[in-house]
């Protein structure tokens, strides 16, 4: 008998409803991937008891664990759920996608009590809503509108949404009945006749003094349409929010112009780190085996993060380390009804011309840069129980390394300054996906700018570790833009 190719491995995956149990109604998502190292390990004692032959007389498994890391070339959609679980967060859709506008027969409710918006007709789950995501609320008239504004939701069911400040503080709001309010994902404005754009403080404004209650914050990426100077469309970066103005970064330099045209601006689709749990199972399929020896299911899988690279010359890859409860045999058969189709993106890499790295606004020359996201999990074991119980995070780390030729002391002056910055690496495809990871505030940790001897050139390498930046109360963002 030939023995198993590693070329026809593949990876599945989907949530669990309950830790460590696969979801036998699942419809499966395949993992594209280039390695993996997913393992069962066992742990055994030795009787302690003596003998007079010298020897043990037993020997016993006294646990399992599972453990190792899925590695992958990036490209555009094919990471986005392990992305979401190793941010412990949830993609909120692009503004507008998701939407539910009330007719006033007593369909939004708002209760003060709870912090709550109420439905008695559809069905906010099934509409696409989802704990974590942020919302912004239109149309609210008691107290002048009271209600209106941006919120991120808590828990959310079928007729019922909290609403709240940061996805746990309740948001204060007050009782509002039977209103024909809108409530939808992140921030949209369309046909707004009162925005206007100021170059030299590079500003969008809005007369009306909306922007607020339209729900946007800063730190979201947004894309600007329909005005009269092409140069202030495209995509940028809210710096701040004021009620009527918005500085923007990331994008072309601003250029004056009069409120005149119909301008829409929406949010782009994003998650941030965030402290919601998920597990899931990963099926590992031996394709050139009969079904027999096939089907392998490791449960309880928790991902523990990931690690971006990229390097001159090289496809952009992501690592995902993980933890999980056991390894099962597949008794012969995959545990889905179903497998979903895999993404047909190409990867990234480190030589398209669109893509770039930016530090603290500024495009950013570097031979290579890292990202790494660690959530300190921990597998956490009870008597009587195999495996893990369950697995729990701790507080997030983010942090990451780059080198550069060595040009000026800009850099090495903001390590030995321990001046605060930030960065954000924005990845297109060759189809115009974009891909853009910001990390809005961080301190290089560690640099250097030594001779390497004869016909070499100086390279400073540096790394940095990031924190929750004081304005945006968040470590890491990951933006998708389709093209």
């Amino acid at each position: 008998m030939t023995v198993a190719s590693a070329d026809e491995v593949a990876l599945f995956e989907a949530e669990e409803a309950v830790y460590g149990t696969p979801d036998g109604t699942a419809t499966l998502a395949p993992i594209r991937f280039t390695t993996e190292s997913i393992e069962m390990t066992t742990e055994t004692e030795r009787s302690a008891e003596s003998t007079p032959d010298a020897q043990d007389v037993d020997i016993s498994r006294v646990d399992l664990a599972v453990a190792g890391t899925i590695a992958s070339e990036l490209s555009y959609g094919t990471h986005d759920a392990r992305i979401e679980a190793s941010l412990r967060g949830v993609f909120t859709p692009k503004g507008g996608t998701v939407t539910f506008t009330g007719d006033g027969a007593a369909d939004i409710v708002f209760t003060a009590a709870d912090s709550s918006l109420n439905n008695t007709g559809d069905d906010f789950l099934a509409l696409g809503f989802k704990k974590g995501q942020r919302v912004t609320v239109s149309d609210s008239v008691v107290s002048a509108g009271a209600n209106n504004g941006g919120y991120i939701l808590g828990t959310v069911t079928a007729l019922k949404m909290l609403l709240t400040t940061d996805g746990r503080t309740a948001a204060t709001i007050v009782d509002e009945a039977a209103v024909a309010a809108t409530v939808h994902t992140g921030s949209l404005v369309t046909d707004r006749t009162t925005l206007s754009f100021d170059g030299p403080s590079n500003e969008i404004r809005d007369s009306g003094n909306g922007f607020v209650d339209d729900g946007f914050v800063a730190g979201q990426w947004i894309t600007i349409t329909d005005a009269s100077n092409g140069g202030n469309n495209g995509l940028f970066r809210i710096d701040s929010v004021l009620a009527g103005a918005m500085p923007l970064t990331h994008g072309s330099t601003i250029v004056t112009e009069a409120a005149a045209a119909s301008i829409d601006l929406v949010t782009e689709r994003y998650v941030e780190n965030g402290t919601t749990d998920r597990s899931f199972s990963v099926e590992k399929r031996f394709n050139d085996r009969d079904d027999a020896d096939k089907f392998v299911q490791e449960t309880g899988i928790v991902y523990g993060g990931f690690t971006v690279n990229v390097s001159i010359k090289q496809i952009i890859t992501i690592e995902f380390p993980v933890i999980g409860k056991l390894e099962v045999d597949g008794g012969g058969a995959t545990y889905g009804t179903a497998d979903s189709a895999a993404t047909t993106t190409r990867p990234y890499t480190a030589v398209a011309s669109s893509s770039a790295l930016f530090e603290d606004g500024s495009t950013f020359k570097v031979t290579d840069f890292s990202i790494e996201v660690a959530q300190n999990l921990e597998a956490l074991t009870e008597a009587f129980e195999l495996g893990a119980a369950c697995v729990v995070a701790g507080t997030v780390q983010v942090s990451g390394a780059f080198s550069t030729f060595y040009r000026t002391k800009a850099t090495m002056d903001k390590y030995l300054a321990f001046d605060e910055t930030q960065f954000v690496l924005k990845l297109v495809d060759a189809a115009g996906n974009t891909d853009l990871i910001e990390i809005p505030s961080a301190f290089l940790a560690s640099g250097s700018r030594t001779g390497s001897g004869k016909n070499s050139r100086v390279v400073s390498p540096y790394t940095f570790d990031a924190r929750k930046d004081p304005v945006q109360g968040k470590t890491i963002r990951w933006v998708t833009i389709p093209a």
